[in-house]
């Protein structure tokens, strides 16, 4: 009977867990209503399971134990009242808790800018780039797009100021003027940008609300080996 109690104690727990007003009124001021459903603690696994066979066994099981002299019709109209309580909560502890998280809530959950690295500096000048490092390293989004983009309009073909610049747009909230620089930057020879850039864009257009756009970005991620496979693996299962 260990096992039997085991499961009583565990949908007594999950059932203490519904946040619905109503039930929890009924509880508290219907004593009788309280103990009927207390005990069938069981019936979470059979609901859901959704195995009839298993449910009648139950059934049966705890009337023999609780009423032994008792026919099991005549405790079944409470069992099946137990059982419609027991589905209302789980129902609403499901469409509560588990409901798919937005475009909005993923984004905000998975994006982080990039780690500042080697930036090939070309033609800018020392303190230009220092600015823009600066704003970028103290996520002044803002600032550090209109320092990047300072250094692109110096050197255009600096990949390194683009993919900056593409995140720079991404954490000030605009993700569609990071689109074109983030598919320059992939379609460049700067092999070492193309793996984050790829992720960045599944991130824009997460920010953008291109759900399809992002889901077919983070399905190819998933097909390479790279450090952000998992990631993607991770978000697509969430979704």
């Amino acid at each position: 009977m260990m096992e039997e109690k085991d499961k009583y104690d565990e949908i007594e727990a999950f059932l203490q867990q519904g946040e619905h007003a109503e039930l929890k009124r009924k509880f508290q001021e219907d004593e009788s209503f309280a103990k009927d459903v207390n005990l069938y603690k069981g019936l979470k696994i059979a609901i859901n399971d959704k195995k009839a066979m298993a449910m009648e066994s139950l059934f049966d099981e705890v009337e023999k134990e609780l009423f032994p002299k008792k026919k099991t019709l005549r405790l079944r109209p409470l069992l099946l009242v137990a059982a419609t309580v027991a589905l209302l909560v789980v129902t609403l502890y499901n469409l509560q808790w588990f409901a798919a998280p937005s475009t909005e809530e993923l984004f905000a959950n998975y994006f982080e800018p990039y780690k500042l690295g080697f930036v090939d500096r070309g033609e800018a000048n020392d303190s230009v780039i220092e600015e823009a490092n600066y704003h970028y390293a103290n996520q002044n989004f803002e600032e550090a797009a209109k320092a990047f983009e300072g250094l692109s309009t110096i050197d255009k073909t600096n990949q390194y100021y683009n993919f900056y610049l593409a995140i720079s747009y991404i954490g000030n909230l605009e993700s569609t003027k990071a689109l074109p620089f983030l598919k320059e930057v992939l379609n460049s020879e700067q092999s070492d940008l193309h793996d984050p850039a790829e992720w960045y864009i599944a991130m824009a257009f997460l920010q953008d609300g291109q759900k399809d756009s992002a889901r077919e970005q983070l399905m190819e991620i998933t097909k390479k080996s790279s450090k952000f496979q998992q990631l993607a693996i991770q978000l697509l299962d969430e979704w």
